[in-house]
């Protein structure tokens, strides 16, 4: 059995009230809609699939791929867990301590250049201004420490 929905109490009692139309098949092979019961003025229902399906070619590649789809899921889950999950944590302490070395050395810089960051260079290529910004001639993403502001051109 399995849970096929949420629908609203009125509509769950239409559905549970129809019967089928066609009457070839057997109401063993029909699928039977019950009521799990309502909460909140939604009615919750449960479908359960019919016992045997026919033998077939059809019903035995649906079964077949079914299964297929159920290993390729059980696959990729254990990959996901088992390869991605460490390969992540093992990249994020590797840039964990590469930044942090890389602070390092800029606080070393500063300490050898009496207190003050050093003179950055500024070249032709940077901060090309070609449209003014809604917000400003910085970009969206600024930070002053880490970006060199742009000289306001009057």
């Amino acid at each position: 059995m399995f849970r096929v929905g949420l629908r609203p109490a009125t509509t769950a009692a239409r559905i549970l009230g129809r019967r089928s139309a066609s009457t070839a098949v057997s109401a063993e092979e029909q699928l039977s809609i019950g009521s799990l019961g309502t909460r909140h003025g939604v009615e919750l229902l449960q479908v359960e699939l019919p016992k045997k399906l026919p033998d077939n070619d059809y019903n035995e590649r649906k079964k077949n791929v079914y299964e297929h789809a159920l290993h390729t899921t059980e696959l990729w889950r254990r990959i996901s867990f088992y390869v991605c999950l460490p390969a992540v944590v093992v990249c994020a302490i590797y840039v964990y301590k590469l930044e942090k070395a890389h602070e390092e050395h800029h606080k070393h810089l500063i300490e050898a250049n009496g207190g003050v960051e050093p003179e950055r260079k500024t070249y032709s290529y940077m901060n090309i201004r070609t449209k003014p910004y809604p917000w400003g001639n910085k970009s969206l993403f600024f930070n002053p420490k880490t970006n060199i502001p742009v000289e306001e051109d009057a």
